[in-house]
């Protein structure tokens, strides 16, 4: 008996009533991690730790009701699962095992992967090169209304509107080579005639040889995508319509602003020049502030005018002195500043790379608002820069 027992690819032994080894193969020492002989010695004491668990219990009950037990477990000391079957007999019992670790670890695997598939908030679908569904998961269902009875075994092509037929023999020919298909957007049909936008993904499936057999699909349903982004795109284009109008309004503004300030100007400077002997410093001081205010407010209204054109090209930038651009600014919210009652100060500004005109109407915008909308207590204003 030494010979078949030898070729076998099973680990085996035989223990007689006491328990004591009558014979071991070498597969059950290469199992066991151990050459030694172990013939005439128990069972239970070679092997302690088995005893518990439950290849104990099981040939103990072989031996005990003289039956056949066959059984699979995890045994624990060498972190491995086994399969053993157990022939009782009246010298004792005929034991056959073998190691099923990476039998039980894709099996795990493969109940994960189920699950996954049947938790997935997207489709995923196989099926066959000829087009006939092969699986159907619980998203599938959901998304295009067919129970899996309904479609395992139909032709994807329900699914698929018919003018849209040819799409899938394309993608079924790219699959025989052996091609993914990545990110595809297309349309399909659910059960109750609705038409979604769906985004899938295709990859050929291969049987243990590398023999492509199929083709496992996801699809998600990007309808509501695709809506948002149709709404995106109609915002963008009512801004962009509403953004020419306004730039055309603001080019009507600053352009019609030049005239009426223009005059302002000269008969300010006129007036200065005609009572320039009969004014007294005071008062000149006036006509002088009155004169520095609307240059600064042309050149404002002339920024205004560049920036409002559509065609305009951007300024370059240049080296702006942030503190003196300050203080230009602060010159023309003097009156605001006193009104207020604010205390306004600010830490030494450097130079930067800018444009002069945008970066003041920064300075005036912030400080402006922080004069009209304040509490009740004293305003104090600081300003710094990083």
């Amino acid at each position: 008996m030494r010979l078949p027992l030898e070729s076998i690819t099973d680990a085996f032994y035989t223990v007689d009533r006491e328990w004591r080894f009558t014979y071991v193969n070498q597969h059950a020492k290469a199992l066991w991690r151990r050459q030694d002989d172990v013939i005439g010695k128990n069972v239970w004491q070679e092997f302690p730790e088995s005893e518990p668990l439950i290849f104990g219990v099981q040939l103990r009950k072989a031996m005990a009701e003289q039956v056949t037990v066959n059984f699979e477990g995890f045994y624990s000391p060498w972190g491995v699962w086994l399969a053993m079957r157990a022939y009782p007999s009246p010298e004792g019992l005929a034991v056959y095992f073998h190691d099923i670790t990476a039998r039980k670890h894709a099996e795990e695997a493969s109940l994960r992967l189920a699950a996954i598939v049947e938790s997935s908030d997207d489709a995923i679908i196989s099926k066959s090169l000829d087009g006939v569904v092969t699986s159907w998961n619980a998203a599938a269902e959901r998304i295009f209304g067919y129970r899996a009875k309904e479609m395992i075994g139909e032709p994807i092509l329900r699914l698929i509107p018919e003018d849209r037929h040819e799409e899938e023999l394309r993608i079924l020919e790219r699959l025989r080579q052996g091609e993914r298909v990545d990110h595809f957007e297309t349309v399909r049909r659910t059960k109750d005639g609705q038409l979604l936008d769906v985004s899938v993904a295709i990859s050929p499936l291969r049987n243990e040889y590398g023999t492509i057999i199929g083709a496992s699909k996801i699809a998600r349903d990007i309808t509501k995508q695709k809506q948002l982004e149709k709404e995106l795109a109609q915002r963008a284009a009512e801004l962009e319509r509403l953004n020419a109008e306004l730039q055309q309004f603001g080019y009507i503004v600053s352009h019609d602003l030049q005239e009426p300030l223009r005059t302002i100007t000269n008969f300010v400077q006129l007036l200065a020049a005609h009572l320039h002997e009969k004014v007294d410093a005071e008062a000149a001081e006036f006509i002088t502030f009155v004169v520095d205010g609307a240059q600064r407010m042309q050149g404002l209204i002339t920024d205004l005018l560049a920036y409002t054109r559509v065609d305009a090209q951007p300024k370059a930038f240049t080296a702006v002195d942030s503190e003196a651009l300050l203080a230009r600014v602060l010159e023309d919210l003097q009156l605001a500043i006193q009104e207020q009652a604010a205390e306004l100060s600010h830490d030494v500004l450097p130079m930067v790379q800018g444009d002069a005109g945008h970066l003041g109407l920064v300075f005036q915008n912030l400080i402006g608002n922080a004069l009209k909308f304040r509490s009740e207590s004293p305003l104090r204003i600081h300003i710094t820069a990083h």
